[in-house]
């Protein structure tokens, strides 16, 4: 028995995502915890597959194309970035340089490490705080 478009859409795209995003999550707390290179490759190759999984529901071209999945994650993605960027205001750290899924900032040199643990905890918060599991 072969599975339809749709019905493939509404198991195997969300499971392979959902294994993607927290193998990458048990990879990244493992390397915390080795620091082993090769672990961390595998995070990362974690992460390349989850981001091509969200791209390919935008692609017309993907049998499981989705425009609203597509203009969700977009919308997931800039709501961060807003986030993201309102904490560094409220750091007084000037943003120099955005995309579309990072912003980069300048504070004082002897504090960076201190407000790098100070954005990251604050994000992490506000996103939780709003139902968003990454």
């Amino acid at each position: 028995m072969f599975l339809n478009s749709e019905s493939c859409f509404r198991t195997f795209v969300p499971t392979f995502m959902k294994h993607c995003l927290d193998t990458r999550k048990k990879l990244k707390a493992l390397y915390a915890e080795t620091k082993n290179p090769s672990i961390k490759f595998e995070e990362q190759a974690a992460k390349i597959l989850a981001n091509g999984g969200y791209g390919s529901t935008g692609s017309e071209t993907f049998p499981y194309y989705r425009k609203c999945v597509a203009f969700s994650i977009t919308a997931a993605g800039r709501y961060a970035l807003s986030v993201m960027n309102s904490i560094y205001n409220d750091l007084h750290i000037k943003v120099i340089l955005g995309d579309t899924d990072s912003s980069f900032g300048v504070a004082e040199p002897l504090c960076t490490l201190k407000v790098e643990s100070e954005v990251v905890s604050a994000i992490n918060i506000n996103l939780e705080s709003r139902g968003y599991n990454y």
